[in-house]
């Protein structure tokens, strides 16, 4: 038979580079259930977008671009339909009141009589399983009705899943196995056919370090997940149907011993290509796969480069472990900012490229919001999926400074006029100092664009953090809103305003949130008249009431007698802000920035010579970051042990000379 698996991340604070980890991890695991064609589904730009080819899982890299929310995969073993040919392998796609992808595990046997009985049209694809989708686009829409009808009209072992284009993943459990695991705290459901499958998957990914809830699904049920976490249940009539459990044992284990050998087949052969055992083991600790490793060693240059990037996280996280351990990290409170270091490159050889803009990761959820407002508006729906001059991302392109010596860098301008190639290494500290992780971007990347990267990391390594701490370069309506609905405080700093100084201010006009309006100092009105594709909402007043105004002039009022407002879709989580920011707490806060992160990057540069690197390439650049600042935080732990050492003995030392209060020589 197959196997299902896949997630639905539904808060998003767990970082893309894990979710494609785990993503992977769960279709490697999966395997043990077939291994003739392996695909994934997911939804990009609004759309479902399937990735299938006919090979084992771990000969394919599963790559889904940042910001997707849910995933869902099968591999195969072939009952029916040739898997050399694509076409009849899962998920497959299906198209009723939505789009959307699905996929089965199992046998049906009535699959030729419903073709015939329900006048389903005639296709090349030849599996059984694709009677259940021709049943649903049949029905025309996708919801428990339509999943509970086709589920009563076949015959035979099943378990389905589908996604749709809203990423709404739907489970209708037959007599098939499923497991499902609930992670509330990172806001994340991970399913998968077996519990052998989500036990190695979990393991080689590292979320078996979180806490998490297993859900039981009886059969007969088809549960419903939306892109919320919200979960629903409903039910179908079960009818009897074969079952093959004992074979399964016995194939699980087969599958257990090969990849044993395996590895201990790549051990016995590693000298030959130049890689030690510890090496191998490292790389399968970390994540990577058997099969995985046997082709990297076919590429040294890209085996290098694994082993030092996969060396330098282990030695920066076991020296941050070690001082965890001895509870010299306060993770509570966090520091995050960047830093330029000087690239190896020559700032006369580059040349201009047109690139795709990133996308960024609040893309989706801000389109969304804006729409909804609009409609409610009354005007026209944003949709710009279809826009064919924008890039892959879906951001459309820009010029950019790209260097021949090392294209990995970029072009950053320092002070007002020297421009220069350079990285930025974007960190969180805490406040002793500590490093607490590091994302490594080119230097022409804005702080607020990488600033999701280095806050997912440090916050799903330390979910007790409570405060985040950052300078104005990431104050923006996503950074205060992500944060805050964490439950977490961000503290940020005054940004001054830049309009005129003789004209009314904003916050000279007072918000009606009842009418959604402003109102001016004159008492005149101004009403929300249309929200941007980029969440900005605009309030305008009567031309007819302000042409007479006598403080027009001062108003800002434009050439035809209106004044127009502005403010961001998600403004309430600014205005928020403002007010942290004035509090005691947030003040005292903000100014351990240069007690902490801007002594972090003074150290780094003065002491551990990070103005300038000799590498090149981000991998190995992000490399020699973490090592630099793994050896920061490894000097401060011997400082820390010193200090506590030298203080004990100071202690025993001159405490008899005075019964009462022991003298201290420092």
């Amino acid at each position: 038979m197959c196997a299902l698996f896949g997630w639905l991340d539904y808060k998003g604070v767990v970082s893309d580079r894990l979710l494609r980890k785990l993503t992977q991890a769960l279709a490697n695991a999966a395997e043990e259930r077939g291994t003739d064609a392996s695909g994934i589904a997911y939804v990009k730009s609004g759309k479902v977008t399937i990735y299938k080819r006919p090979k084992p899982a771990h000969k394919i890299r599963f790559n889904a671009p940042n910001g997707t929310r849910a995933v869902m995969g099968h591999t195969r073993m072939t009952t029916q339909g040739n898997e050399k040919f694509n076409y009849n392998n899962h998920p497959f796609y299906g198209h009723a009141d939505v789009n959307f992808a699905f996929a089965h595990n199992g046998v049906l046997y009535n699959d030729k009589e419903l073709k015939t009985e329900k006048h389903l049209p005639q296709t090349q694809i030849e599996t059984d399983s694709y009677v259940a989708v021709q049943l649903l686009e049949q029905q025309g829409k996708l919801d428990f009705g339509s999943l509970k009808g086709m589920a009563e009209s076949v015959q035979g072992s099943f378990c389905f899943t589908a996604l749709d284009e809203n990423n709404t993943l739907y489970i209708v459990k037959g007599s098939n196995p499923m497991c499902l695991l609930h992670f509330a705290q990172l806001g994340l459901y991970i399913y998968a056919s077996t519990e052998s499958i989500l036990k190695r998957a979990l393991q080689k990914s590292g979320f078996h370090k979180y806490p998490f809830e297993v859900l039981n699904i009886e059969e007969g049920t088809i549960l419903e997940i939306d892109r919320y976490g919200f979960l629903t249940c409903s039910t179908f009539e079960v009818q009897e149907s074969f079952r093959f459990g004992k074979w399964y044992n016995w194939y699980d284990e087969l599958e257990e011993e090969y990849y044993s050998q395996q590895e201990e087949l790549l051990l016995e052969m590693c000298n030959c290509y130049g890689v030690t055992e510890d090496d191998v083991l490292l790389l399968l600790d970390y994540g990577y796969s058997a099969d995985e490793i046997e082709e990297m060693l076919c590429d040294s240059n890209l085996l290098l480069e694994t082993i030092n990037a996969v060396q330098s996280e282990e030695i920066f996280a076991h020296i941050l472990n070690k001082a965890l351990n001895n509870r010299m990290v306060d993770p509570s409170m966090i520091f995050i900012d960047g830093t330029h270091i000087k690239a190896s490159a020559n700032k006369k050889k580059f040349q201009k490229e047109q690139v795709a803009k990133a996308a960024k990761v609040y893309e989706e959820q801000l389109r969304k919001e804006v729409s909804e407002e609009r409609e409610k508006l009354g005007k026209k729906v944003n949709d710009d999926d279809d826009d064919e001059n924008k890039g892959s991302s879906g951001g459309g392109t820009v010029e950019k400074t790209v260097s021949k010596t090392d294209p990995d860098c970029g072009m950053f301008v320092k002070g007002a006029h020297e421009r220069q190639f350079a990285y930025e290494a974007h960190t969180a500290c805490d406040k002793h100092g500590f490093v607490l992780g590091v994302e490594v971007t080119a230097g022409n990347v804005s702080d607020s664009a990488a600033w999701d990267a280095v806050y997912d990391q440090v916050t799903n390594s330390f979910p007790e953090v409570k405060f985040v701490t950052m300078d104005a370069g990431y104050k923006t309506p996503w950074i205060a809103k992500k944060v805050l609905e964490h439950s977490r405080i961000p503290i940020l700093p005054y940004t001054r305003y830049k309009g005129k100084k003789d004209k009314f201010k904003p916050w000279d006009f007072i918000y009606d949130a009842a009418t959604d309006s402003f109102t001016c100092p004159r008492g005149h009105e101004l009403r929300h008249t249309t929200t941007s594709k980029e969440g900005k909402r605009t309030y305008r007043s009567s031309p007819k009431i302000c042409k007479d105004c006598p403080c027009r002039t001062v108003c800002g009022a434009n050439e035809s007698g209106q004044r127009i407002l502005t403010t961001h879709i998600w403004q309430e989580y600014l205005d928020l802000v403002e007010h942290l920011r004035k509090t005691e707490r947030g003040k005292e806060l903000y100014a351990m920035r240069k007690e902490t992160i801007e002594r972090v990057f003074a150290d780094a540069k003065e002491k551990h010579a990070m103005r300038y690197t000799h590498h090149r390439g981000l991998a190995r650049f992000s490399a020699w970051v973490r090592l630099k600042y793994a050896a920061m935080n490894l000097k401060k732990i011997a400082i820390w042990k010193w200090n506590a050492s030298n203080f004990a003995s100071y202690i025993m030392i001159f405490a008899p000379f005075n019964d009462k209060t022991p003298v201290l020589v420092v």
